[in-house]
């Protein structure tokens, strides 16, 4: 209420003239008092100010009652002269009242923003399960520096983060367990698989040698029985006509003599063939073992190039990972705060949010 509506109300009420002389005492103190809001004891004694005024106001409205009772009438200017004071009392104390709401609200909002920080401290790196990535969790978390920003929350901060470092290494040590018995794992049955298929190449070759063997020896002995019964015959006719007239023995002789030389040469020749089949079942050996080596090979190259094109694909997701680690820096982040957004995202732990690879 403005200056002229006080004094137009002025003493028309006896019961609040005490207040008059007051109010002007309490309006001097109040412009020439300051407080220091931001200290404890200023903003200690700018409550205590505020409650002294408070007193005067409970004070007026406590004759206020006791003069309205009189009548309704001049209950009325009672009022009036009650709500000039009171709103010049209430302008005093909103004079300092609104800084120690401020403070308050600041006070709120600090607070708030540490617990923040430390409940995303308690549950940091939850749900990664590879050693490279629980490894960068626990970089990130050692970057963070536990200071002054904590204030009285520093001593809880730096224990949560201490006992969420350890749980980390625990877990990171678990799993580079877990990948290394994988790998071993993964070594052993591939040295099996080798093994397996060099039996195997072994085997081929055996049985492709015996049968050339097998089938080189009953091809001998089938020429040798042949030649040994042309013997037999061309012998046994021999001498029949050899009894029968001496004048064909010099022929019969011969014949026997040509006899033996096709022994001879179906021998040779039985030999040769047998030479032969051995070399053709080398040969069929020898295509059996390139073929399995053609097709180890292309299971092999079919590997690598599986193996190849996942490096690739993890190469490309870090360089885009980088790109968004980079724009956030540019953007204002952090470099450890852009890197844990980016790895949050991509973990698809962030709603609604994704990277396009």
């Amino acid at each position: 209420m403005t200056t002229e509506l006080l004094d137009a109300v002025k003493h028309q009420v006896a019961a609040f003239t005490p207040f008059y002389a007051q109010l002007a005492e309490l309006k001097d103190n109040n412009t020439a008092l300051t407080f220091d809001y931001e200290s404890t004891k200023g903003n200690k004694e700018a409550r205590s100010h505020i409650f002294k005024l408070r007193q005067s106001k409970a004070a007026l409205e406590k004759a206020r009652k006791e003069e309205k009772e009189e009548s309704l009438n001049y209950g009325k200017k009672v009022d009036a002269e009650a709500k000039v004071i009171a709103a010049e009392i209430e302008g005093m104390i909103n004079v300092h009242q609104v800084k120690i709401d401020e403070i308050e609200e600041r006070e709120k909002d600090r607070i708030a923003a540490i617990t923040r920080d430390i409940e995303q401290i308690k549950t940091w790196g939850e749900g990664l399960n590879t050693s490279s990535a629980l490894q960068v969790s626990l970089t990130n978390l050692g970057s963070i520096a536990i200071d002054n920003s904590f204030a009285e929350y520093s001593t809880q901060a730096a224990q949560l983060k201490d006992a969420r470092l350890v749980k980390l290494r625990g877990l990171l040590d678990e799993t580079l367990k877990a990948e290394a018995e994988a790998a071993e794992l993964t070594r052993l049955r591939e040295e099996a698989a080798a093994r397996a298929q060099k039996d195997r190449d072994d085997a081929i070759a055996k049985a492709a040698a015996d049968k050339a063997k097998r089938e080189a020896e009953e091809l001998a002995a089938r020429k040798e029985a042949q030649a040994k019964k042309a013997i037999a015959d061309a012998e046994a006719k021999a001498k029949a006509e050899s009894e029968a007239a001496t004048r064909r023995e010099l022929e019969l002789k011969l014949q026997a003599e040509n006899a033996e030389r096709r022994v001879l040469e179906e021998r040779q020749r039985a030999i040769e063939e047998a030479a032969a089949a051995e070399a053709r079942a080398k040969a069929e050996q020898a295509a059996a073992v390139k073929r399995e080596q053609d097709r180890a090979a292309a299971a092999k190259k079919s590997e690598e190039d599986a193996a190849a094109k996942r490096e690739a694909n993890k190469k490309h997701r870090a360089k885009i990972n980088n790109a968004a680690v980079a724009a956030f820096v540019a953007g204002g982040m952090t470099e450890e705060t852009a890197k844990l957004a980016v790895t949050l995202i991509a973990q698809g732990i962030v709603p609604a949010i994704s990277i396009s690879y």
